[in-house]
């Protein structure tokens, strides 16, 4: 008797039910607009996932004005971003705070607080 599985042995394949992996930039981006809608509820933010094949922004609003922030990796980590441009980083995405503090800067939105 040989322990040699056949070459087109079955494999298991996921079921349909099986959740796909959480995309890391989605997960940090929506915890930096809960924190953001935490300490400033007059920002509107809403994770956008383009149909493009960009990867996920969130998109902040306060009055007339948004911005929107990126999520991006590199040496130091994951790192927040405005736009899609890396060399225009926000801080680390564990530091949500600041992040929250300098959308709210940048939206005019401190004095709401």
């Amino acid at each position: 008797m040989s322990n040699v599985k056949p070459r087109h042995a079955a494999t298991a394949t996921p079921s349909a039910t099986t959740t796909p992996p959480p995309n890391d930039r989605v997960v940090r981006l929506t915890n930096l607009a809960q924190a953001t809608r935490t300490a400033y509820p007059a920002i509107s933010c809403k994770v956008v996932d383009t149909a493009t094949g960009l990867p996920p922004l969130l998109h902040a609003s306060f009055r007339d004005r948004s911005e929107e922030v990126g999520c991006d990796m590199d040496r130091g980590g994951w790192r927040f971003v405005w736009g899609f441009d890396p060399r225009n980083a926000i801080g680390l995405a564990e530091d949500v705070d600041r992040a929250v503090q300098a959308l709210a800067r940048i939206l005019g939105a401190e004095a709401d607080a």
